[in-house]
């Protein structure tokens, strides 16, 4: 019987040791930060094109509002808020990143194939509403006319203030104009927080 010899080597086998202990120790791994100002400004501009890299520590808090009952609205020529809102204060002389999700049974009425219900989170601090990433303008929520279940993730880094998160969408009719409508249902509207 022949032995054969360690493919990875020593050095292989001490780097699989590290990474191992790096995945497995629960340390939250470091990614790029744009230098600070950099989300400010990009954020300035509305509506923002562009990819953004957040990062955050320890979660701190989370908290979320579920609601089972159905509301339908008619078509709209903009953004209009959604029943309910989460509010978190972040502490004077700090920042924190927020972790957001929506989720949603969303039904169109009445479309046709370019027609959609856009959506976004909002971030309203001291008066000033700031959209969170991603924001485009033109994010897609939902379109078919059937029972389903839709879910978007957002992100923002927050300075010092109470901050109040709302959820806006927007019935898009496209030419032909329909007459349009949107059942929104089942909602889960979430904030986790981090260092």
């Amino acid at each position: 019987m022949t032995l054969k010899k360690n493919v990875l080597g020593e050095r292989g086998t001490l780097a699989f040791v590290v990474l191992f202990l790096v995945f497995t120790s629960g340390a939250p791994l470091l990614a790029y930060e744009p230098p600070d100002g950099a989300q400010e400004a990009a954020g300035s501009v509305d509506p923002q094109a562009g990819t953004f890299l957040y990062r955050g520590g320890q979660a701190i808090g989370k908290m979320a509002r579920t609601t089972t009952t159905a509301t339908v609205f008619g078509e709209t020529a903009g953004w209009i808020t959604l029943p309910g809102s989460l509010s978190w204060t972040v502490p004077g002389g700090t920042t924190q990143l927020f972790n957001v999700a929506y989720s949603a049974e969303c039904r169109l009425f009445n479309g046709g194939g370019d027609d959609y219900v856009r959506i976004r989170i909002v971030d309203i601090t001291g008066g000033v509403a700031t959209p969170l990433e991603p924001y485009d303008g033109g994010q897609a929520f939902c379109s078919a006319d059937g029972y389903a279940t839709h879910k978007g993730n957002w992100v923002k880094r927050a300075g010092p203030g109470i901050h109040t998160l709302i959820v806006q969408i927007w019935i898009f009719d496209g030419a032909p104009a329909e007459v349009l409508s949107v059942r929104i249902d089942d909602t889960t509207f979430e904030l986790v927080v981090y260092t």
